[in-house]
């Protein structure tokens, strides 16, 4: 998968690299990957050979020749900025303020992805910020932290480790002593660590780099797991920079919307509540999603709200009622959704009459996910879509716009849906009193 798809960049972006093991690497594939629409600077010092990141490269002597240069530049992509060269450092230093915040209204007019290496790690695989560290632009849209998981099994020594001092005092570990995945767990969601000078407005995508191993990539799915615990953590990138479509898997946190809101017109009767295999339906499509592991997890109610929560008791899901549910299965979809997919990457939208569905279908979309990030994605049996439906925030605001009795498939057309084949319980659902002698 490619690093600008994984981090889901959008014209007008403003993205700072920080952290240690990649960032210049980031720099250099995003360049290639996107060369026409990626501006790149820094605010930190750059090793004099690194400048050939970008095609060009301009030196800022000062932010009134940094207008001057822009006012004659229609477009500024394939374009390094940086501040004069430090001989003394042989590096390049970063831009200042004033005219960082030049560079990013000119890059944003234009529709580019200003991308800045932000922090200096001196080729270390982890470091510890300095107190002034790292320089992140204000108007930062996206950052990214990058760790390099070839640190896990090392000792927390100056070998491998920037300010190993600062580090073993912020994740409690003397110096000396072999990191593991859980260390780097902490470090990169802590605020004086991975989190640290993170602007409000900025989303934060993890990068986790030097996956060159099936043991370091279980390190890093572990590190991974325990980073979506953050909730200011949206993605984890799981990468070996440097190889051709370097992202292997991007987890997110898939949210789940239990679609329990209809008026079973006809069953004759309220059918969530009716017994399938000697359990009612809903709490048994409750508990398929629970042991999946998924969350959060919201049911909306509508037509006889108040029996069917009855039969969901105290289970840990939040549920909500839609009063509008009479207009149709939109009014659910988009009022699930509202509820949380300012906290999601993705949404898995399961029916509430489908008891046959399993952990292991729902656990077999969102892998998908992870690895194509695709726009939605559908369980397929027999050659035929079933249910539920895995659907990427790139279409939440076309779910959001759904009316009527549509439900997300209506959607396909424009997305068409990635399958994952399975078994016929995707197909199965209950519509009819004699649906419940099925299975």
């Amino acid at each position: 998968m490619k690093l600008s798809h994984a981090l889901r960049l959008q014209a007008g972006d403003v993205v700072a690299i920080v952290g240690a093991g990649g960032k210049t690497s980031c720099l250099r594939t995003l360049m290639h990957e996107a060369a026409n629409r990626t501006v790149l600077a820094t605010t930190t010092n750059l090793g004099r050979v690194e400048a050939d990141v970008a095609p060009k490269h301009i030196v800022v002597e000062s932010p009134a020749s940094l207008t001057s240069i822009l006012a004659s530049l229609e477009d500024v992509s394939e374009t390094l900025f940086t501040g004069p060269l430090n001989d003394s450092l042989d590096k390049w230093t970063g831009l200042g303020e004033a005219s960082l915040k030049n560079l990013v209204a000119k890059s944003q007019l234009t529709g580019k992805v200003l991308v800045v290496e932000a922090d200096g790690a001196r080729r270390k695989l982890f470091k510890a910020p300095a107190e002034h560290e790292p320089a992140l632009p204000g108007e930062a849209t996206l950052v990214v932290p990058v760790v390099n998981i070839g640190i896990v099994g090392r000792a927390l020594t100056s070998d491998v480790v920037h300010r190993p001092d600062r580090m073993a005092t912020l994740i409690g570990l003397p110096e000396g002593m072999l990191l593991e995945p859980a260390h780097i767990a902490y470090f990169m969601r802590h605020e004086e660590g991975g989190l640290k000078n993170v602007p409000e407005i900025a989303r934060v995508r993890v990068l986790i780099n030097g996956i060159d191993s099936t043991e370091k990539l279980a390190f890093a799915r572990a590190v991974a797991r325990e980073l979506l615990a953050e909730q200011r953590i949206s993605s984890v990138l799981l990468a070996s920079l440097g190889n051709e479509g370097p992202v292997q898997e991007v987890w997110g946190r898939i949210g789940v919307v239990i679609l329990a809101a209809g008026g079973s017109t006809r069953f004759g009767r309220p059918k969530l509540v009716q017994k399938w295999q000697g359990q009612a339906i809903l709490p048994q499509v409750v508990d398929k999603v629970l042991e999946s592991g998924l969350e959060p997890v919201v049911v909306v109610l509508g037509a006889e709200h108040a029996r069917v929560a009855e039969a969901i008791g105290d289970m840990p899901v939040k549920t909500i009622h839609n009063p509008a549910w009479a207009d149709g299965q939109s009014t659910s979809v988009i009022a699930g959704l509202g509820v949380i997919e300012g906290q999601c990457e993705a949404i898995l939208f399961v029916l509430g009459d489908m008891p046959a569905i399993t952990p292991g279908v729902l656990n077999d979309l969102v892998v998908a996910h992870r690895t194509t990030l695709a726009s939605t994605i559908a369980p397929q049996a027999g050659g035929r879509l079933g249910n539920p439906v895995l659907f990427d925030r790139r279409t939440f605001s076309e779910l959001a716009s759904l009316e009527g009795d549509r439900g997300g498939r209506a959607l396909f057309d424009r997305f068409p849906p990635h399958p994952v084949q399975t078994d016929e319980g995707v197909l199965f659902d209950i519509d009819t009193p004699e649906d419940l002698l099925s299975g």
